[in-house]
């Protein structure tokens, strides 16, 4: 299980960005034969010292991560994400 909460009084942490940062790290830190899929990467393998992590790269091995083969579930919370004014659901 990987969690965020957003924080509506740090932008910087209420970006896409830094939510799956967050949660890739932690599912690294808790699956860590996930490194194959930051390595397989295409955009780092070809230039490994100047990647700089964008936003489709890491959504790439997100993507990987949750569809390869690895033991049990993926659960992700992500919390708050209604107090974003960008992301706010109106009833």
């Amino acid at each position: 299980m990987a969690y965020f909460f957003c924080d509506d009084k740090d932008k910087r942490l209420s970006t896409a960005h830094a939510i799956l940062v967050n949660v890739l790290t932690q599912l690294l830190e808790q699956i860590p034969s996930t490194i194959m899929h930051f390595l397989a990467e295409p955009e780092y393998t070809t230039n490994k010292e100047k990647t700089s992590w964008t936003f489709g790269m890491l959504w790439r091995v997100f993507e990987r991560i949750i569809n390869g083969t690895h033991r049990g579930q993926v659960y992700i919370l992500v919390d708050a994400l209604g107090i974003h004014p960008y992301l706010a659901i109106k009833m």
